[in-house]
């Protein structure tokens, strides 16, 4: 796993941060997006990097996942070229309550 909900804690709560009081899901978006970038390309267990905090498979390719914070990370994974890829959208108060729309199309 390449983050834990610890981990996760102290990124928001300790005044020093960066992501300083930012909801959980955009520090893990964030997160995530420069963790691959440092990946060569291929198909990797995306899901599996993540899927140590609470989750449901909405669908064959859409997960959403849940923090302590209240915030929602929605992953929907595609095919481009043979190879999977991910979109994320961070979700909490203050965001459009309802992202999902976009998220289904096509799935």
């Amino acid at each position: 796993m390449f983050m834990t909900e610890s981990q996760l804690a102290l990124y928001k709560y300790q005044t020093t941060s960066k992501y300083f009081n930012v909801p959980m899901s955009v520090i893990v978006s964030a997160e995530l997006d420069a963790f691959l970038q440092t990946l060569p390309n291929g198909n990797i267990d995306f899901i599996g990097l993540i899927d140590g905090f609470l989750h449901r498979r909405i669908n064959k390719s859409i997960w959403e996942f849940y923090f302590s914070d209240d915030s929602r990370l929605v992953v929907r994974e595609s095919l481009e070229n043979g190879q999977k890829s991910f979109s994320l959208q961070a979700v909490h108060h203050g965001y459009d309550d309802n992202p999902f729309e976009e998220f289904f199309q096509n799935s």
